[in-house]
């Protein structure tokens, strides 16, 4: 019915109309594909034939304006499920494929129409790919292979798509390789008088060398090893000589099998690989010691045999030193407390509160992906720098996000005015990347593009470390949604413990390339009206032992992707709530969120007072302690450090409701998080002035 009353006709395109390319989202939208990436299973790659087979699982979604309804004129149908081929269906082809094959037939599919006009299919495909290789770190390398989509019939005036990575996605390997990242990305392909979008997804593949260790490495080892104490033994008679050369070229011929399993596994036309040279230098010692057992002197060969004897030693060649690193950070009285004391405070908390609504609004399923900042709390900033010769930028270091950018020479609003810029052309060591960098934060966002280049933490230090190679965001759009409002950051170090969630980005932790630990503690200071000072600081690889009391109490991380921890209660006074719950450890949440029970108390016995629901205010002599039990472990947050001086006798109240544990706690204790062993610690802060 709803097809007869609209005169629908699948073949009939929803692209409709031709758009200017400096289009932006507020005004006519183009036609739209979100392709969301579920499931990916390596079925074999193939380095003879440089192919990859794969099996993926698709999520495609899209809006055809002619397919809405009001359930009302429905009966309250509110959703509908169609036949794949009796409707139009968009044109996003996997550009790069040798083959394709659907697991389940077109004809069995069928489609999820809502009444708002969206549509949502998936597809399961087997998928076989033809990627360059190289292999010259065979058995010990790494491959990189693309899935590219293109839309080859629309401009990209016209259409445009999404590619994204479902938040639990299932990725599987096979016996001999392994999914080390997968990340999703998208350039646009411009020819004189046409362009489009190319959306790709790059997976990074690690090969499980087992086999070829004890199959060839080991093998090769003994039986160089054991040829050379035969060929080399003191020798009395002709005989003997005869054996051990009889040794070796037997020893020589077995080695070719070795080297022909080698052969088998790699194209022609590719590098040498690293165990092929190591089974030649085997045959090649060999072929040398048969050489020399011919022509020298029998009486010459035992003389030195007896000398020197057959020596064996290993030795290690590179050693891993771990060094512990820690960076001051400077205190910075927040914005917020400065727009209090000018009251301005409240205009800005209602701008903000609107920004948020359009947000969450703009999100259909009410999901959250990542936690959302506030950036006019943040008063703890640490200094880095990026490029050579190096630019110094001073930056916000947040537990609880992942992104590591810096404002570029191309950002020109009016919130990079009051930061410094990396400028590339000025750096030698920078190489670009092309990824496309897209945050959003609470009343904010930043985007640009990804690019690598040396930075240094602990710049300040006595022994700075350098990072070379370390993938950077360059924002050339960044704006807090609220033009007046005072920052002193430059850009933010996300130190979130995994990063596979956040796409085609990676921690700075995690480029350490072995020098520091994953491991890190954070201390905080409470600096009151003082501004520009020491603040605590931030110690990498290690605990800091100076400004944490020793005893630590360790609790396991409840998701391997945030620092989650489980509280067993909460008390405050005569009211205890004694649920078990999840609360989120991190520096970049300026408020203590608590249980609705506690939250009404404080306010209660505390007599604090709002103008917008948001912010809470109290007489600054408030001494309520709130207790937190974590593990069987009682931990006290004191009212001075959840209290802010605003320039009177009235403090502002960092309590809202919910389960965060911010920077009032990270202000009672040093927080030690521990990413090899998925945990965080809690260890009493030593504060010179309390």
């Amino acid at each position: 019915m709803l097809f007869e009353r609209r005169a629908y006709k699948r073949e009939l395109s929803p692209i409709y109309s031709l758009q200017p390319y400096n289009l932006t989202a507020q005004e006519v939208p183009r036609f739209n594909v979100n392709i969301t990436l579920a499931y990916v299973k390596v079925i074999e790659l193939a380095a003879q034939s440089q192919e990859v087979d794969q099996l993926f699982e698709f999520g495609f979604e899209w809006t055809d304006p002619r397919l809405q309804w009001n359930p009302d004129d429905f009966g309250g149908v509110s959703k509908i499920w169609l036949q794949m081929d009796s409707i139009w269906l968009p044109e996003n082809s996997i550009c790069n494929a040798k083959s394709i094959e659907e697991v389940v037939p077109i004809y069995q599919k069928q489609i999820e129409l809502r009444y708002d006009g969206s549509l949502y299919m998936d597809r399961t495909l087997y998928v076989s790919l033809s990627c360059s290789m190289n292999l010259g770190h065979f058995p010990f390398d790494t491959q990189t292979c693309q899935v590219g989509f293109v839309v080859y019939n629309y401009d990209i005036s016209l259409a445009t798509m999404d590619v994204m990575i479902y938040n639990d996605l299932d990725s599987q390997g096979n016996a001999e390789w392994t999914i080390l990242n997968i990340s999703a990305g998208k350039r646009i392909i411009t020819y004189s008088d046409f362009a489009f979008e190319y959306a790709f997804y790059t997976f990074v593949y690690k090969r499980i060398p087992n086999f070829y260790i004890w199959v060839i490495a080991v093998p090769a080892f003994l039986l160089t090893f054991l040829s050379i104490i035969g060929l080399f033994w003191v020798s009395t008679s002709v005989d003997e000589k005869l054996l051990k050369l009889s040794l070796g070229l037997t020893t020589m011929m077995s080695m070719s099998v070795l080297l022909e399993l080698v052969s088998n596994q790699i194209p022609k036309t590719s590098s040498f690989p690293v165990i092929g040279i190591y089974v030649i230098t085997d045959v090649f010692v060999i072929g040398a010691g048969c050489v020399m057992v011919v022509i020298l002197p029998r009486s010459r060969m035992a003389t030195k045999v007896k000398e020197r004897g057959i020596q064996s030693e290993m030795r290690r060649l590179f050693t891993s030193k771990t060094i512990i690193l820690q960076i001051e950070l400077t205190w910075h009285e927040s914005p917020k407390i400065k727009m209090m004391k000018a009251r301005t405070y409240q205009k800005y908390s209602q701008k903000k509160q609107q920004i948020r609504a359009q947000y969450f609004s703009m999100k259909s399923d009410n999901r959250i992906v990542d936690r959302l900042l506030d950036f006019d709390d943040y008063e703890y900033l640490g200094r880095i720098t990026v490029g050579t010769p190096p630019q110094e930028f001073n930056m916000l270091f947040d537990t609880g996000s992942g992104w590591f950018w810096v404002p570029s020479t191309n950002c020109t609003k009016l919130a990079c005015a009051r930061t410094h810029h990396f400028d590339p052309t000025k750096s030698t060591t920078f190489k670009e990347q092309g990824d496309a960098l897209i945050t959003r934060y609470g009343a904010g966002s930043a985007s640009g593009v990804y690019g690598n280049d040396t930075i240094t933490i602990g710049a300040l230090s006595k022994k700075p470390l350098a990072l070379p190679y370390t993938q950077i965001g360059l924002a050339d759009h960044f704006e807090l949604g609220i033009p007046y409002l005072p920052i002193r950051f430059d850009g933010i170090l996300g130190l979130s413990p995994y990063y596979s969630s956040m796409g085609n980005t990676k921690p700075v932790l995690y480029e350490t390339h072995g020098h520091l630990k994953k491991i890190f503690t954070i201390f905080l200071e409470h600096r009151g009206h003082k501004d520009g000072v020491k603040g605590g600081q931030i110690t990498w690889g290690g605990v800091d032992t100076k400004n944490c009391e020793e005893e630590i109490h360790w609790v396991p991380m409840a998701a391997k992707d945030r620092y989650d921890i489980k509280v067993d209660g909460w008390k405050m006074n005569d009211i205890s709530v004694n649920e078990a719950g999840i609360v989120l450890a991190d520096t970049g949440a300026p408020v203590l969120a608590v249980p609705q029970e506690i939250f009404d108390e404080w306010v209660k016995k505390a007599n604090a007072k709002t103008f917008d629901k948001y912010q809470y205010y109290a007489d600054c002599s408030t001494n309520i302690p709130i207790e937190v039990t974590i593990a069987g472990k009682v931990y006290t947050i004191k009212a001075k450090n959840y209290l802010r001086e605003t320039g009177g006798e009235i403090c502002a109240a960092d309590v809202i409701v919910g389960g965060v544990l911010g920077v009032p706690f990270f202000r009672e204790y040093c927080i030690v998080h521990d990413l090899e062993k998925l945990r965080l610690g809690f260890a009493k802060a030593i504060h010179k002035n309390s």
